[in-house]
C-alpha cells in the first residue's frame, strides 16, 4: 500500500502469467489526482486481479468497494489479500459484462485495469454507462497500453503516460 490506513502493508500479488501488477509510482499518481474525491465514495475494480487498486482506494477513504475478477486464480488472491489487510469490500467472481447488468447503487469511482490485449475497454465503458452504474461526476480511471474509443458522453479530463502503461480518467458530467 501506498498511503492511507493501510500504509506500508504488503500483500500477495497474482502470478504474472495471469495478470500484471500496478507499479506504486502509478497507483500513487492515480490515487494522488483521485484523493479530494475519494473519501466517502463508492468505488468499482472492474478488473481486480490482486485488489491493489480496491484495497489502496479502501485504505485512503473510500466508503464502499466492490471489486470484480474473472479470473479464478486472481479472484481467489483478491479475496485473501482483502480477507488479511481486513478491507471492507465485496468480492465477485464473474466476468464483469454479466456484473453491468444487475442493478446497482451507482460508483464515484470506477477502475478499469483490464487484460491489455483483450478489447475490454469499449464495451466495459458502454455496460457501465447504459446500465446507470456512474453517478453524475463519476471518473472513470482506465489503465491501458493502446488507444481506445471513449463513448461521447464522457469526457477525457487527463491522460498520463508512466512506460508502457496509460492512465486516462473519463469523466460523467450529467446523467444522459
Amino acid at each position: 500500500m501506498v498511503a492511507g490506513i493501510l500504509r506500508h502493508r504488503h500483500f500477495e500479488a497474482v502470478p504474472q502469467e495471469t495478470t500484471r501488477e500496478t507499479k506504486d509510482a502509478v497507483k500513487e499518481a492515480i490515487f494522488n489526482r483521485l484523493q479530494p474525491i475519494l473519501h466517502g465514495a463508492h468505488v468499482l475494480d472492474a478488473f481486480a486481479g490482486s485488489g491493489a487498486l480496491s484495497i489502496e482506494a479502501f485504505s485512503r477513504g473510500a466508503a464502499k468497494v466492490v471489486a470484480v475478477e474473472k479470473e479464478l486464480n486472481a479472484f481467489q488472491v483478491c479475496s485473501n489479500n482483502i480477507r488479511t489487510l481486513g478491507v471492507v469490500a465485496s468480492v465477485h467472481h464473474e466476468d464483469i459484462s454479466a456484473f453491468l447488468k444487475k442493478p446497482s447503487e451507482g460508483f464515484d469511482v470506477v477502475f478499469l485495469d483490464p487484460p491489455y490485449h483483450q478489447s475490454l475497454i469499449e464495451p466495459t465503458l458502454e455496460a457501465l454507462l447504459e446500465f446507470n452504474h456512474v453517478r453524475d461526476n463519476g471518473v472513470m480511471v482506465v489503465l491501458h497500453e493502446h488507444d481506445f474509443t471513449h463513448p461521447q458522453s464522457l469526457t477525457v479530463v487527463q491522460e498520463k503516460r508512466y512506460g508502457r502503461t496509460r492512465v486516462t480518467y473519463l469523466e460523467r458530467t450529467s446523467n444522459v
